[in-house]
């Protein structure tokens, strides 16, 4: 089934599509004040501004998600996907709080790959549906401290603590590192001090 990706208009977006209709009637009304010369490259200034921009709501338009029986795969808005398959999904599920509550995400430990869904395609509830029939489901709640589902799944995957015990490893390291430049300068400095002597003698 295809899940497609529902565009509408926001806050964040209204400047892009302010900018393509503005830039196009400068460029017409270049054609009343200025010379005709100019009035043409105002023109095609605007259409290329014109054309970036829809070209960009054509790639996000395209974003959607696909199931299949094996799977599912992800087309970005940015025009890359993300394929998964039933079997391998290790992790997913809703996010109930924080600040995107009602996010579905579907994660693979085995090649760490993870999916993050806003419900923004057409049919959600049904996609959410095909991932608690094929995938371990659940609902999910961030704990305090914690901004994502990332954060969430390394605490409960104990991955922190390893990256925690990474960085005091990497601590060690450095001040057994430090001590032996010291010792090894305490020992220079003795054998200058034994040529020192025996110079004096």
């Amino acid at each position: 089934m295809i899940y497609q990706y529902k565009m509408k208009m926001s806050k964040k977006s209204f400047p892009v599509y302010a900018m393509g209709f503005g830039s196009l009637a400068v460029a017409i009304s270049a054609f009343f004040w200025a010379n005709t010369l100019t009035a043409v490259l105002f023109v095609g200034v605007a259409l290329f501004i014109d054309y970036q921009i829809l070209k960009t709501i054509r790639r996000i338009a395209g974003a959607r998600v696909v199931t299949f029986t094996e799977g599912f795969v992800v087309h970005m808005t940015d025009g890359t996907k993300m394929e998964f398959d039933w079997e391998k999904v290790d992790y997913s599920g809703v996010i109930t709080n924080g600040e995107h509550p009602g996010m579905i995400f579907a994660y693979n430990e085995g090649d760490d790959k993870i999916i993050q869904l806003p419900p923004v395609f057409s049919d959600f509830d049904q996609l959410v549906e095909e991932l608690k029939e094929n995938t371990p489901f659940k609902e999910y709640q961030l704990e305090e401290g914690e901004t994502s589902i990332i954060d969430h799944l390394k605490n409960m995957l104990g991955l922190n603590s390893d990256e925690e015990e990474d960085e005091d490893d990497e601590a060690e390291d450095s001040e057994d590192s430090d001590a032996s430049d010291e010792t090894e300068e305490t020992e220079e400095n003795q054998e200058k001090s034994c040529e020192a002597e025996k110079a004096e003698e």
